[in-house]
């Protein structure tokens, strides 16, 4: 099933064309959310959804892992990580060396850009959010938690996801969508450990700039030092606890200059969360 949601990019051309192997459906959802609920109502008797972003690359075996995967791991839903392609911009090959935890195993989250879950239990907590701006596969995963389902990563299901952005600028755009979806009226912020080293690497750079500022002020060159200090701080403190979490090498350089781009982002969109519904 294809869900599309205003296309530009003949992909409904396409998958006409592979009628009727694949049914075509249109969604005027305004929310991630939305658009996956609008696939997965078209057939509730199946075993199991796979949900799957349509900038991605599937292996052909993709499906058979599915089935298998449910069947050895016994979770109520499956998944894997995505992988950047290999010759892709820096700024993927540092997020997926320190987000991507590799290997099989118990998950509490599965990217719902490779998310595939038992038909039963997606309805029993009623699919996805069709209100969350982003953070859709975040909220599913802990109501699915919450609800006593199990999730398991398996690498059968890596899939490459090549929509990622391909500069700064672009990065910065997404990560601050993510972040509009870190908080909503009625149900406040959904904290994670991003989230909470976010907010500190925002105090922590308010204080270090005021402190860093007066000493310019009275004269001290060594203001500059602290303001910078103050600005990197957060971002190698997050990359050497996730080189400890994950127990390998990662990328230092380019993690310190990933993280230095998303805290900013993502406290932008949560700002700018903030102050639409304030």
């Amino acid at each position: 099933m294809v869900v599309d949601n205003g296309s530009i990019d003949k992909s409904r051309e396409v998958a006409t064309e592979f009628a009727p192997m694949v049914r075509l459906v249109e969604s005027h959802a305004s929310r991630v959310g939305g658009v996956r609920n609008a696939g997965a109502s078209l057939d509730r008797d199946t075993h199991a959804y796979a949900f799957v972003d349509c900038d991605c690359i599937v292996p052909t075996d993709f499906f058979h892992a599915v089935a298998d995967t449910f069947s050895s791991s016994g979770a109520s839903a499956v998944g894997c990580e995505v992988v950047s392609p290999s010759d892709g911009h820096w700024t993927e090959r540092a997020w997926d060396g320190l987000h991507r935890p590799g290997g099989d195993g118990p998950r509490h989250y599965i990217n719902s850009a490779c998310f595939c879950i038992q038909t039963e239990w997606f309805w029993r907590i009623n699919g996805f959010d069709d209100t969350k701006v982003s953070s859709e596969d975040v909220d599913i995963c802990r109501r699915l938690a919450a609800a006593g389902g199990s999730m398991w990563q398996s690498e059968r299901l890596a899939i490459v996801h090549l929509g990622n952005p391909q500069s700064i600028g672009g990065l910065y755009r997404r990560i601050r969508w993510h972040g509009e979806g870190v908080w909503e009226r009625g149900k406040g912020i959904q904290w994670s450990v991003t989230t909470i080293a976010t907010l500190l690497h925002g105090l922590v750079v308010l204080s270090s700039t005021a402190a860093g500022a007066a000493l310019i002020a009275f004269g001290q060159p060594l203001g500059w030092l602290v303001i910078l200090l103050g600005w990197l701080a957060m971002p190698a403190l997050f990359v050497v606890a996730r080189a400890a979490q994950h127990r390998r090498r990662v990328p230092i350089l380019g993690g310190i200059g990933l993280m230095s781009i998303t805290f900013p982002a993502r406290l932008h969109g949560l700002l700018r969360s903030l102050a639409a519904h304030s």
